[in-house]
């Protein structure tokens, strides 16, 4: 049986594009409970100088380090708690050192995609990040 916590999930609202994030709350519990703790939010954007294709969200709460991974995948979510940012990667990136991750984009992706590309121009578009319980 599946439990409460597994089917919330997370979505984001760049520009006109929906997206729907899966939490991996079996993974990064702590990470998961702390943004969902602060939502929903308005924030805003801006695109990873160092790291191509990645959005950065800086959100209100303190968390440890979890779930630490090397690699990134397009779609995949992290937490950098040196900079209290929500990450999002929309496509192949270079690779810092290991992240938090704690979800994936399974909803529309290619919409983040093309907002993404926006924040390369102008930086700090609004974001907008919701609950979702299915």
């Amino acid at each position: 049986m599946r439990n409460l916590s597994d089917k919330r999930k997370l979505q984001v609202e760049v520009g006109g594009e929906k997206a729907v994030i899966e939490l991996f709350w079996d993974k990064a519990p702590n990470i998961c409970k702390g943004v969902w703790s602060v939502l929903p939010l308005e924030s805003y954007a801006f695109h990873g100088k160092v790291v191509d294709n990645e959005y950065m969200i800086p959100l209100p709460i303190f968390l440890e380090r979890e779930n630490m991974v090397a690699e990134r995948h397009p779609g995949d979510v992290g937490w950098w708690d040196a900079r209290g940012v929500m990450n999002i990667w929309y496509g192949e990136a270079t690779v810092l050192g290991p992240t938090g991750i704690f979800g994936k984009v399974v909803k529309n992706l290619e919409g983040l995609q093309r907002e993404g590309r926006k924040l390369t121009v102008k930086q700090g578009g609004t974001v907008k990040l919701s609950k979702l319980e299915e």
